[in-house]
């Protein structure tokens, strides 16, 4: 018997913890709430095997995968849909190659979990009766939602005295209110951060039911009452919509450490999932994004409301990431930050390489980083980053609100193939307003770049809720609208509710261009379809045995520089006097106009520099970028991007290459 039963269900990765669960857990414990974690998602997976359980991950959020798996159970009144819902599914996203499945043989195993998901819900409900709580939270994060419904939905039926109560990213604000308005069995939302509040709010939950009046629940918090009270404690945006005030936590500082004891357990216990399984450790260290506190790009809505940013102190960190290890026996950490501390490369990075890191760490970071920052993160053992690069254009990053240049970002992916760290990392295109000829500048540049980590794609971009381009969307004339095929994985909800209770929109004429390249070409876009193809190119080079390389070394002969790319003009050149002197100063991304002052205190006038430079670009060794001249060799030695242990867990089901959850 428990008071409070906490569930994460499917779909959300195997490879780690729920970081929400985890520090609610802790929360609750801490203030002697008697509360149990239980890793649903992880229970699904075992019924159905692994490797099924991840088909829905093949595709993003917006494809509604994992939430049409559970359509269904949550709106049993609607009617069966699959064959237009795989219809507009193929339209939206075509057959991936690296999927080996036909669409029939796909589309047969989308339908065997959701033919598995009465058994799955009857099966969960009975555990969860056996262990008689009296409140059941559940977290709710993108693919999560409709799974979510459809489990407290069977639960109200069968056991109408328990109370429950949702939370996390797709209960955020107005998609938060809509759930608590559209589904009648759904008691308690929680919009925003609960650090502060969920232990007074299960209390109040334990001593009063559904019976808590609107006024005595924090903001942040709808409940039962306010059906019949109204939203009174609603605010409008500056758009004349509602919104409902978010919670808000004071500090990180004095958080307890996550407890994920119940996943590692059930991992223990499924051999079947063990097996291709290498799991990682979810922590938290700082929240928010300080850059997006400034000015946030364009296109993220990633923190909601939240303008604020605010990190944990090193030492806590440093204890947090120790303390976890020892409990359950790994070395793998994942910071699920959005942005890492810049102040951790003066704190938290220095300490751990005093201490002889024993972890692999993984960092959100931004892209700006100089070379020393890079250095530290090798030396810390921060081995897998994510930069936010996004583009190698600085016109479109000025564009889209990077806050940094093209050639910041060609340099931290030298720096980071240097010193052998991996990057994830997309180029985004379809922006409001874009120009053709910045992606032209990209396709011409990309060949020089194959001893470089290439992005994992050409992404359209996302029109999330909260972003600029959304709250603006009549500045840039965008005719938004939920996806299409949401209206499969709502198929009750009226096209204003299915507005309110999205967070990824599309502009559909722009999603018409998607589903058919030859319009792109026909509206004058060739650079896109002609950029893709190169990036491919780049990629399937890249992680292959024969990676290219382009590497220099100093000796008494010359500044020796070896050159493997396809694009070489020759395979090994010596650079000597000036042109040794003119490379080694480049190696820093230079401005031509620095350069040409530099090599004039040596003695060398500018004419005859700017015929060396010219000859160092047409041997394609160079780059000119913003006005600045960008050496592409790396000096060696370059370290091995290899790993033993990779800080995002991994599945891997063929044990022959690393697949990424």
């Amino acid at each position: 018997m428990t008071d409070v039963l906490l569930l994460n269900l499917p779909f959300v990765s195997l490879a780690r913890p729920s970081a929400a669960l985890g520090l609610l857990h802790g929360l609750l414990e801490r203030e002697g709430i008697d509360v149990e974690s239980w890793h649903a998602n992880m229970i699904f997976a075992e019924m159905v095997g692994p490797k099924l359980y991840c088909r829905p991950q093949d595709y993003p959020a917006e494809s509604g995968l994992g939430d049409w798996v559970f359509v269904g159970e949550a709106f049993p009144e609607a009617p069966d849909q699959g064959e237009e819902y795989f219809e507009r599914f193929w339209e939206r996203f075509p057959r991936r190659s690296g999927n080996s499945l036909t669409k029939q043989e796909f589309e047969a195993e989308i339908c065997r979990l959701r033919a598995a998901a009465p058994a799955f819900l009857d099966g969960l409900v009975d555990e969860v009766l056996s262990r008689r709580p009296r409140l059941v939270g559940c977290t709710s994060t993108f693919q999560q939602h409709v799974a979510v419904l459809a489990f407290l939905r069977r639960l109200r039926k069968r056991a109408p005295e328990i109370v429950n109560v949702i939370g996390g990213a797709n209960c955020e604000s107005v998609m938060g209110l809509t759930t608590h308005r559209c589904f009648p069995w759904v008691d308690y939302v929680v919009s925003g951060e609960a650090d502060d509040l969920i232990a007074g709010l299960a209390q109040g939950i334990l001593g009063r039911g559904r019976d808590i009046p609107p006024a005595d629940l924090p903001a942040g918090v709808v409940g039962p009452m306010h059906r019949q009270a109204g939203y009174p404690r609603l605010w409008l945006d500056r758009r004349g919509e509602p919104e409902p005030p978010r919670a808000m936590a004071k500090s990180l500082r004095d958080q307890p450490l996550p407890d994920y004891d119940d996943y590692f357990k059930r991992l223990d216990r499924s051999p079947q999932i063990k097996a291709c399984v290498t799991p990682t450790i979810p922590l938290e260290t700082s929240r928010g994004c300080w850059w997006g506190s400034r000015k946030a790009c364009n296109f993220c809505g990633l923190n909601g409301r939240n303008g604020r940013y605010t990190s944990k102190p090193a030492a806590q960190v440093l204890g947090e990431m120790t303390a976890l290890s020892r409990k359950h026996g790994l070395n793998t950490i994942e910071t699920v930050d959005n942005i890492m501390d810049m102040k951790y490369f003066d704190t938290l990075l220095p300490e751990l390489e005093r201490a002889g890191s024993p972890f692999v760490l993984f960092f959100e970071t931004k892209s700006n980083l100089t070379r020393a920052q890079v250095a530290t993160l090798r030396q810390a053992r921060v081995l897998w980053i994510q930069p936010g690069i996004e583009s190698l254009n600085s016109e479109l990053l000025a564009h889209m609100g990077k806050g940094c240049q093209a050639w910041e970002n060609l340099q931290l992916l030298k720096w980071l193939r240097r010193y052998g760290i991996r990057s994830s990392w997309n180029m985004l295109c379809d922006f409001p307003e874009e120009k053709e000829q910045w992606y032209q500048e990209m396709a011409a540049m990309v060949p020089l770049l194959f001893h470089l980590q290439p992005p994992n794609g050409v992404v359209p971009i996302q029109f999330s809720r909260f972003s600029h381009y959304f709250n603006e969307r009549e500045r840039y004339r965008l005719n938004l609208a939920p996806s299409y095929l949401f209206r499969f994985t709502y198929p009750t909800l009226s096209a204003e509710d299915r507005q309110g209770q999205a967070y990824v929109f599309e502009e559909e004429e722009w999603a018409a261009l998607r589903r058919n390249p030859i319009l792109d070409l026909l509206m004058g876009r060739p650079a896109t379809p002609l950029l893709r193809p190169l990036l491919i190119e780049w990629f399937t080079s890249f992680w292959s045995e024969g990676r290219a390389s382009l590497t220099m070394r100093d000796s008494a002969e010359g500044l020796i520089i070896e050159d493997t790319r396809p694009v070489a003009p020759t395979p090994k050149v010596v650079l000597k006097g000036l042109s040794r002197s003119i490379y080694l100063a480049c190696d820093g991304a230079v401005p031509a106009a620095e350069l040409e002052r530099d090599m004039a205190r040596l003695g060398h006038g500018p004419d005859e520099v700017r015929r060396r430079v010219q000859d160092l670009l047409e041997s394609k060794l160079m780059l000119g970028v913003d006005g600045r001249l960008l050496a592409l060799a790396l000096d060696e030695p370059v370290l091995d991007l290899s790993m033993d242990a990779c800080p995002l867990g991994r599945i891997d089901f063929e044990r022959k290459r690393l697949q990424l959850s």
